[in-house]
């Protein structure tokens, strides 16, 4: 009989070549999906289907210790003790009944590529790194197939998953820019799908409520949504940068927010406000900064000759905008200087 060790090693042979196996068919998902084996014991011992059959009575383990056979002590309902009956004149073992089984999926109706997107992908995404980057990226071209049409949403529901995630992980920024950048090639949905959302987030600096309460949960919600503004525009401003994302919806971003600093900045009590928006435009004039190539000249004249008036309004009437304090000036400044070099 074949051992242990050597029954373990071929599980693990197989289980190691999905990363390269290419993405079921959607029968063959829904299929799986319909299946009722994927289920553990409704009992208080930790069920372990991958673990291999032990050597002694062919039975498969349910705990986590491989050395330890299984304790039926007060598992009745597990294992009852055998009950002896007469059939044709033979006496024979009653077989134990078969365990109770409960799905392993929280909510079975969830489609299958609801669950691939909010559990494998989102599971993925969240150990991203630069040194994650090349398997993540060739994981999520085995997942997402070669854009068949019965996956274009579900490949656009990643792509606004990517935005989210690179709004609030300003760290990852350029990296998440260079994933989609990269995977867009292959999936040009993301690119349609990327100008009609930027048309939408440009809302997101409209009508921004400040939270003024002492309500604690207010001020986290109204700390998170300035964190996604910031990230967000920096996000912009990095797929610009890498010519995935058109120019102009750049340069309408920052005509956007210096609009609403003329708005608002004439008002008493916007102080936060305004220098939040200064570093939104910040973030997005810091990618254009000191950047030779021929698309970063084009930018930085583009931007600049759009939004110099404006610039130079806030700069130099600084006085007609109460809002406006004097981290706001400088940081304009330096703005402009990066604009116009």
């Amino acid at each position: 009989m074949e051992s242990l060790e050597n029954i373990q090693k071929h599980i693990k042979g197989i289980l190691a070549l999905e990363a390269v196996v290419s993405k079921p068919s959607t029968t063959v998902c829904a299929s799986i999906l319909a299946m009722r084996d994927l289920i553990e014991l409704q009992s208080h011992i930790k069920t372990e289907w991958r673990k291999a059959p032990s050597e002694s009575g062919g039975q498969y383990r349910f705990n986590s210790n491989v050395d330890k056979k299984p304790n039926f002590k007060n598992s009745q309902d597990i294992r009852p003790s055998p009950v002896r009956q007469v059939h044709n004149g033979d006496t024979m073992a009653t077989p134990p009944p078969i365990p109770k089984y409960q799905s392993k999926f929280k909510n079975s109706t969830q489609p299958v590529d609801d669950k691939i997107l909010n559990n494998i992908i989102l599971s993925k995404l969240n150990k991203f790194s630069p040194k994650t980057y090349t398997e993540i990226r060739d994981f999520l071209y085995q997942i997402l197939g070669s854009g068949e049409p019965d996956l274009q949403q579900m490949i656009r529901d990643f792509m606004k998953l990517v935005f989210k995630k690179a709004a609030i992980e300003e760290i990852f920024c350029p990296l998440y820019a260079k994933l989609l950048c990269e995977i867009s090639a292959r999936y040009t949905v993301i690119l349609q799908e990327m100008n009609f959302l930027q048309s939408n987030y440009l809302l997101i600096f409209d009508d921004v409520h400040e939270s003024t309460s002492n309500d604690y949960n207010e001020f986290v919600e109204s700390q998170k949504n300035k964190q996604y503004r910031l990230g967000y525009s920096q996000f912009l401003a990095e797929l610009s940068a890498l010519e995935i994302l058109d120019l102009g919806l750049l340069n309408s971003t920052f005509q956007k927010i210096l609009k609403n600093m003329l708005l608002i900045g004439v008002k008493e009590d916007k102080k936060t406000l305004m220098e939040e928006y200064c570093d939104c435009l910040f973030r997005m004039a810091k990618v254009l900064k000191k950047k030779t190539g021929k698309f970063f000249v084009l930018a930085r004249q583009t931007v600049y000759e759009s939004n110099k008036e404006t610039l130079n309004e806030l700069i130099q009437n600084f006085q007609t905008y109460p809002s406006e304090t004097t981290k706001t000036r400088f940081i304009l400044m330096d703005i402009k200087d990066i604009l116009s070099e």
